[in-house]
């Protein structure tokens, strides 16, 4: 989700040393380790100037085709487990949500021109959108998700949905056995099969779909028309590919396409691409901006271009967050509501990242946020019970592994002192972090003495060691490693309990006892098995 509010045309911020367009986009003071990075005239098409377009060449044109052609599993939730895995190729679900909307307001097939593309265009947006750009000057970047953009000329939201449940409904349909005792209907698809379905105000309507698992999704957007609001986070980020009936077609598509960046300037977009740099235009008008904030420097690793950038950032992000949280406190709502949104969709299949971005978004929140002990009162709870969530299901998953484990603690030592100096670069204040997956997360310590974390910290170690007491009650053993998890969180208020020569014996024979059960499953994964069915009591944290 990378939305905003109204578009500001004059920002009150605008990120220093903002060069102009075509210069070298560079700060050698906060990252001198990127200074031998070229600029893009080496790679980028002849034509490539101040405006805000550029035609895709062969490479930009072959991974949207590809793009385009992929086909994406769109699981069913656990509760609907029995239901098939459907197969969702993107081209036929654009070119079929978009048949639907020029129906339903009366465009005609035969209707072309500028203005119904404008009516009813569509776009891809988002990490493919700039994976495909940087395919273009010769760069590969990773996407995970597939970001498409309707515009509905006064379409309504629900039918916008129902037309997405409608092709959903016919894979379905095709993937049912006959035997199937009932017909499938559109209401079966919504609470079986979206994963996320987000309305905000009359601004835009988000749905996503896919596998939880891997968190590959797509996500489809509906946006009333263009202009209405600022459809990208960073500049980064803003590009778009539009998608002309002539791309989509079947038979002999186009092979034209262009790229727009909605930030401004193309080249100077493409620049902060391939630096990883992070500019953001008036950042307290981001829905949900301390989040996506977060998800940009940890996930995608950009960094603020100079460190005034980046404590800008930080305390307007913060600040706008609370002032939202107050706000929806007042409207008696979950102030948290589209921060386990963006968890449950980016971060569902792996649990250690969830926990990292609940830690550096803490980070920022109490450093940056100016909070009142009013706010640290009513928002630490929340924040606590989704970081301590978040850790059971990283050390359920992590199931014994040293590595995983290290990384687990790794997270939990940031989270008690995220403090960093403004001497230090970003790159020397950079913890990162592996994951399960092979890839890494990146935490940013804050350029500042004092950040307060004691009492969020204080209410993530209740609620741990509350669930670990229920599962001891319950016969249970606590998650290996949870006990470490509970001392590291201890530390800093000088609070630390040792365990007990009968708790330190225990969490030993777990440790073992689980290292070698790990060792086991990996050589004979049939005794392992056997082996699960023999274990006394819970293996849960809760």
């Amino acid at each position: 989700m990378q939305a905003t509010a109204i578009s500001n045309r004059n920002p009150p911020f605008r990120p220093a040393n903002s060069l102009a367009v075509g210069h070298r986009m560079m700060s050698e003071e906060t990252n001198p380790s990127q200074s031998h990075c070229p600029d893009i005239a080496e790679n980028a098409p002849d034509e490539l100037d101040s405006s805000n377009t550029c035609q895709l060449r062969k490479r930009g044109i072959a991974r949207l085709r590809k793009a385009l052609g992929e086909q994406f599993s769109v699981f069913p939730s656990q509760s609907y487990s029995p239901l098939p895995v459907l197969k969702v190729v993107v081209k036929d679900l654009i070119q079929h949500i978009q048949g639907q909307i020029r129906k339903s307001r009366g465009a005609t097939g035969g209707e072309a021109g500028r203005d119904v593309e404008e009516k009813f265009g569509v776009e891809i947006y988002g990490g493919v959108a700039r994976a495909i750009v940087a395919a273009d000057v010769g760069e590969e970047v990773f996407a995970t998700d597939f970001d498409v953009r309707f515009f509905i000329d006064g379409c309504d939201f629900d039918s916008c949905r129902r037309f997405v449940e409608e092709y959903l409904l016919q894979q379905l349909i095709a993937a049912l056995p006959p035997s199937y005792p009932s017909a499938p209907d559109t209401t079966l698809v919504r609470f079986s099969y979206f994963q996320k379905q987000v309305v905000i105000g009359s601004c835009f309507s988000l749905l996503s779909f896919g596998n939880p698992t891997t968190g590959k999704n797509v996500d489809v957007e509906f946006c009333p028309s263009r202009g209405l609001i600022r459809n990208y986070f960073d500049d980064a980020n803003a590009f778009v590919i539009p998608l002309t009936p002539s791309i989509l077609r079947k038979r002999k598509p186009c092979l034209t396409a262009e790229a727009r960046c909605l930030s401004g300037g193309f080249r100077e977009a493409v620049n902060l691409l391939l630096r990883s740099e992070l500019v953001i235009q008036d950042p307290p008008s981001v829905v949900n901006g301390l989040t996506l904030y977060t998800h940009t420097l940890c996930v995608k690793r950009l960094t603020p271009r100079t460190m005034s950038d980046e404590l800008a950032y930080g305390k307007l992000l913060a600040r706008a967050f609370i002032t939202e949280a107050r706000r929806t406190r007042q409207r008696g709502s979950d102030p948290l509501r589209l921060v386990r949104s963006f968890i449950r969709s980016h971060y569902s299949a792996e649990p250690l990242s969830a926990l990292a971005l609940c830690a550096q978004l803490s980070a920022l929140l109490l450093g940056f946020g100016s909070a009142t002990p009013s706010d640290v009162e009513h928002l630490s709870p929340p924040i606590a019970e989704l970081m301590s969530g978040a850790a059971c299901s990283a050390l359920e998953r992590a199931d014994g592994n040293e590595a995983s484990l290290a990384a687990i603690i790794a997270v939990a030592r940031f989270a008690v002192n995220p403090r960093g100096h403004k001497e230090e670069s970003a790159e020397a204040r950079s913890v990162s972090i592996q994951l399960p997956s092979a890839r890494s997360i990146r935490l940013l310590r804050l350029p500042q003495a004092e950040v307060d974390m004691s009492a969020l910290v204080s209410v993530a170690l209740a609620r741990l060691e509350e669930r670990c007491r229920l599962v001891r009650a319950g016969g249970g053993r606590p998650l290996p490693g949870l006990r470490h998890l509970i001392e590291v969180l201890k530390e800093p208020a000088g609070v630390l309990a040792h365990p007990t020569a009968e708790e330190e014996a225990e969490e030993e024979h777990t440790h073992k006892q689980d290292k070698l059960g790990h060792e086991q499953r990996s050589q004979h994964p049939a005794a392992a098995a056997a082996g699960c069915k023999q274990r006394s009591g819970p293996e849960v944290c809760g």
